[in-house]
C-alpha cells in the first residue's frame, strides 16, 4: 500500500518555501538566536526579510544545480503557519545525509521534533535512498538527543567546546543512524 502522507504528520506538514510570506516570519523567528544560528554563515544575528529572501534563493539554486540538498518549510496543519525548517545536505557518492532541523516558534519545540524526525527519516531512507543520516547537535539543545535516540539515532562522537553560544563554549554531539538500524526499528514498531 502506498502511503500518500509522506509529507504530513498528525499536526504538521512539510512544504516548499513560500517566497512571499516566509521571509517575514523567518525574520521574526531570527530574534531567537537558537533559530538564527542555523541560518547565519558566520556570526549569529537577527536577519531581515530581504536577507531571508536571498538565503531562500541560494537554497533553491543549490537544489536546482547540484541536487545535493532538500529543504522543507515546516507548517502547522491547522492554519499552515510556518514554524521552522528541515534540510538534508547530501553526499550522494556515499549515500550520506546531514540533517538540520530548527523550530522558530518555541511553543512547538518538542511536539514538532517528535513528529518531524520520524517523517524525515522515512523520506531520507525510502525516497532519497540514503544509507546514513547524521545530525550535529549542540549541547544546549540536548533535549533533542532523547528524541533522536527514540528514533534509532546513536551518539557517534563528541566534539568538545566547539560551539560558542550565550557567553560560553559548548560541546557538540554527532548522532547518526544507518538504514538497516532504522528498518529494524520500523519492524519492531509494526
Amino acid at each position: 500500500m502506498i502511503n500518500d502522507k509522506l509529507f504530513e504528520s498528525d499536526d504538521f506538514t512539510l512544504t516548499a518555501i513560500d517566497f512571499e510570506k516566509d521571509p517575514e516570519v523567518d525574520s521574526s523567528y531570527s530574534l531567537n538566536l537558537r533559530y538564527a544560528r542555523y541560518w547565519c554563515d558566520s556570526f549569529t544575528k537577527p536577519l531581515s526579510k530581504n536577507e531571508f529572501k536571498k538565503k531562500y534563493e541560494k537554497i533553491e539554486k543549490k537544489v536546482d544545480e547540484t541536487r545535493s540538498v532538500v529543504h522543507f518549510a515546516i507548517r502547522t496543519k491547522v492554519d499552515h503557519q510556518l514554524i521552522g525548517f528541515i534540510r538534508i545536505h547530501m553526499l550522494w557518492n556515499h549515500a550520506v545525509g546531514w540533517l538540520v532541523l530548527s523550530i522558530g516558534n518555541p511553543e512547538y519545540y518538542a511536539k514538532a521534533e517528535r513528529q518531524i524526525i520520524p517523517l524525515i527519516l522515512k523520506y531520507a531512507f525510502n525516497e532519497l535512498n540514503l544509507f546514513r543520516l547524521e545530525v550535529d547537535l549542540p549541547e544546549f539543545e540536548a533535549e533533542i538527543g532523547s528524541i533522536l535516540e527514540e528514533n534509532g539515532f546513536q551518539q557517534d562522537a563528541l566534539n568538545r567546546g566547539v560551539i560558542y553560544f550565550d557567553h560560553r563554549y559548548w560541546n557538540e554531539y554527532l548522532y547518526g543512524i544507518l538504514r538497516p538500524d532504522w528498518e529494524a526499528l520500523q519492524k519492531e514498531k509494526a
